[in-house]
């Protein structure tokens, strides 16, 4: 498939009996590139090369269910068709603006009645296939992370966009200043509109390492046209020292001083109240 192509139009026309007056030549859509919310024309041109002139001919489109809409109506009439003429059915057609990425098959209808009012049918479809940009964001959730010591981040993947990805996977890169511990590679696969995936890594922070690190990393997906897509950004972390987080109160402090001072307490306390206890006997 031609990733600049936007809109496909494949036609299925029946093969008609020796009784059909009327055949289907074509159906042309333009432009030939749109996004969810734009407008594009569809054609039908229709020939009457049977040998008698036809007349009542609807042309319809059922658009039922499709994320798209017309703006002069569904049907077209002509109230005939001479033989041996042709006569173009136009329709003015938009994409909804929340429409998503697919593939979408436009039933065609056609009625009309022979020289001897007998009425016929004909069917065809068209394939319209409309494509929304693929919008992703990623950042890391919030946690303290400390220097000299081994740490685990999370980062958010948000699918902001109308279209379905698909075989998505997230790749850290290393950088100065931390060193990757776990696996530096994660897939996630399908990840829908309006949706989240995390994926957590761990890492080693430096002792000396800056207060703000840049974590680059690179996404590669497929929309649901199986078009790929590759990206790499850029995220930031604040970090600290661990005598900063606790002069910030972002950690407690450790309560080891203070429960030795009042154990040693306790035991002297102890101690004093066994001699005075011993003295007053004697």
């Amino acid at each position: 498939m031609n990733k600049t192509i936007i809109i496909t139009a494949l036609i299925v026309v029946q093969l008609l009996s020796l009784a059909s007056a009327l055949t289907i030549q074509s159906v042309d859509v333009n432009p030939k590139e749109i996004k969810p919310g734009e407008a594009l024309s569809l054609s039908v041109r229709l020939e009457n090369n049977e040998g008698e002139d036809i007349s009542n001919v609807i042309t319809s489109l059922n658009l039922a269910g499709l994320p798209l809409r017309t703006k002069d109506g569904s049907e077209k009439a002509f109230d005939e068709i001479e033989d041996d003429d042709e006569k173009t059915a136009s329709f003015n057609l938009e994409a909804f603006p929340n429409a998503q990425t697919g593939i979408y098959s436009i039933p065609i209808t056609i009625t009309y009645f022979n020289e001897d009012k007998v009425k016929f049918t004909r069917t065809s479809e068209v394939a319209v296939t409309i494509k929304a940009p693929p919008v992703v964001s990623f950042s890391i959730e919030d946690s303290i992370s400390l220097k000299g010591r081994v740490n685990e981040i999370s980062m958010r993947i948000i699918n902001k966009g109308l279209s379905d990805l698909r075989f998505l996977e997230i790749r850290l890169l290393e950088s100065s200043g931390y060193k990757i511990i776990s696996q530096s590679q994660i897939y996630i696969g399908d990840l829908d509109s309006d949706d989240f995936e995390n994926a957590e890594f761990k890492i080693y922070l430096n002792a000396n390492a800056n207060n703000n690190i840049e974590f680059p990393v690179i996404i590669n997906y497929k929309d649901t046209l199986n078009n790929a897509y590759s990206r790499q950004e850029s995220v930031l972390l604040r970090v600290y020292s661990e005598e900063e987080a606790k002069s910030l109160g972002l950690i407690a402090g450790s309560n080891t001083g203070i429960i030795i001072t009042a154990v040693i307490a306790v035991i002297v306390l102890y101690i004093i109240y066994r001699f005075i206890r011993k003295k007053r006997k004697k």
